[in-house]
């Protein structure tokens, strides 16, 4: 009689072949079950196949580029555009460069000039887009209401670029012949940083000044033309006005001094007028205005007038003493 296993052995032998036979034996003796993620796999790709089917059936739509608009090459009018899409390479136009002559002459070829020159690159580029917004509006908005007086302009206008021509010329106007006189009491100046009006002048007028120009100065060479006596004087009310850079007096009154912080805060030291102040809200400040001017801090700057009944134009161009050449920075084809 041949003898029987035990029936627990028995059943231990069975589910290991089964296990065998159904999947491969891992490394540690356990068996993994590939018929399990085969038939999930098999589920999961049906409706992937399915999605596919009907993705073929559906018609494919055609995505249109979208075209970029084209930054603007021309200044609209009136003016709208920024400089930085006209110029989005800060790539402004360069102003008239005079070269220096007699005994600095060097000064154009010179290698530590050039250095110096590209030192102030930044200062340039910053200063040219300024010129460049200025001649953009000039055009948009300089004129004279009356071509009766278009010959007093020219006049002015030609004297910024040759002098002592002025007072060759005369205006017609309302059958009355004037003479055109430089307005000698008024001259053109340094323009220094945060501050319009620098230290030095420049004359319109021969006189007796000998101040120099300097390397790194920049400045206003104003012309001023009348037909009356060729002298201003101060008339009128107060409308402009401009904070003063070396004040510092202690304020009493509290309406000056919510003035002050306005003015520190929009204006600086740059010139402002009484509407600028109306446009930021200001209601009732003109006692604290009195008050910043009696103290000093504020500057005011009344009109100036020559003559009842005469008629005065003014010109000016902004010229930059660079190592290199002098730049008229707002030199345009206008003017």
């Amino acid at each position: 009689m041949a003898a029987q296993a035990p029936t627990e052995a028995l059943k231990e032998l069975q589910v290991g072949e089964a296990a065998t036979t159904n999947g491969k034996e891992a490394p540690d003796g356990n068996a993994v079950d590939n018929d399990s993620d085969d038939s999930e796999d098999e589920g999961a790709a049906a409706p992937d196949a399915a999605g596919g089917e009907g993705a073929a059936k559906k018609k494919k739509k055609k995505k249109k580029n979208k075209k970029k608009k084209k930054a603007p090459t021309a200044q609209s009018d009136p003016p709208r555009v920024l400089m930085s899409q006209l110029f989005p390479q800060k790539n402004y136009p360069v102003g008239e460069e005079c070269e220096y002559l007699n005994e600095n002459a060097y000064r154009t070829t010179d290698e530590e000039k050039r250095h110096l020159d590209n030192l102030n690159s930044d200062f340039l580029t910053d200063y040219r887009e300024a010129a460049e917004i200025h001649r953009q509006v000039r055009h948009a908005f300089t004129l004279a209401f009356e071509p009766k007086y278009d010959n007093l302009l020219t006049a002015v206008r030609e004297a910024t670029n040759a002098g002592e021509v002025m007072e060759s010329y005369e205006v017609e106007i309302d059958g009355t012949t004037y003479p055109v006189k430089s307005i000698r009491n008024l001259n053109g100046h340094t323009i220094e940083r945060w501050s319009i009006h620098g230290a030095k002048s420049v004359p319109i007028v021969k006189s007796n000044d000998t101040t120099k120009m300097e390397e790194g100065d920049v400045f206003a060479v104003e012309t001023f033309g009348s037909t009356g006596n060729g002298y201003v004087r101060d008339d009128m009310e107060v409308s402009h006005y401009a904070k003063r850079g070396d004040s510092n007096v202690p304020l009493r009154l509290d309406s000056a001094k919510r003035l002050l912080n306005v003015i520190n805060k929009n204006f600086g030291t740059l010139p402002f007028c009484r509407r600028y102040l109306d446009r930021l809200g200001q209601e009732k400040y003109l006692l604290g205005l009195n008050n910043l001017v009696s103290a000093g801090i504020v500057e005011a700057y009344p009109p100036l007038v020559d003559k009842k009944g005469s008629y005065t134009a003014q010109f000016e161009h902004t010229i930059l003493i660079r190592p290199t050449v002098k730049e008229v920075i707002s030199r345009g084809e206008d003017y």
